[in-house]
């Protein structure tokens, strides 16, 4: 086995000021609550993605309607496939996560912490102007700001 030693890149700064801003992917995939679980797994399958955004309204106790936002990522899919085969079950249904919502000015070790308490690996990064949602971080993109320039000095792994 020889070391590899990777060195960060001088665009990159290191994890620990990193924000949002510089990890996260732009747009974002979104269905309506009523979506069948059949053309959830086409949208997976056509644009190679891990999470989609449902897009729903939820009225408190009061009457009050107010915009939520939950991740269906692929496990969620997987389970619901899993469980009983059936595809009359829509997004609303297979969702299991309320999503985490970000400012690309968040910080990635406060985003990392968010994302353990919640057990999720996907968040929302929503605009700070109207609060709509522009983008998503996924626990993948941690690990890259983490491996590829985000950590001062070197990271070596073992190649086999």
């Amino acid at each position: 086995m020889s070391a590899i030693t990777y060195r960060g890149s001088y665009l990159t700064p290191p994890f620990e000021q990193a924000t949002v801003a510089d990890v996260m992917h732009r747009g974002i995939l979104s269905c309506a609550p009523g979506t069948p679980v059949a053309e959830l797994a086409e949208l997976f399958a056509l644009h190679r993605v891990h999470c989609l955004l449902v897009e729903g309204v939820e009225r408190d106790g009061a009457g009050t309607e107010r915009l939520v936002f939950r991740i269906l990522d692929d496990l969620d899919l997987v389970r619901a496939l899993a469980a009983d085969g059936r595809r009359d079950r829509c997004a609303a249904d297979v969702a299991t996560s309320t999503a985490i919502v970000l400012s690309a000015s968040d910080g990635l070790v406060d985003v990392a912490r968010l994302m353990l308490e919640h057990g999720v690996t996907h968040a929302v990064v929503a605009s700070e102007r109207d609060e709509r949602p522009v983008g998503v971080v996924s626990a993948l993109d941690l690990a890259g700001a983490m491996a590829w320039g985000a950590i001062p000095g070197r990271v070596t792994a073992e190649r086999r």
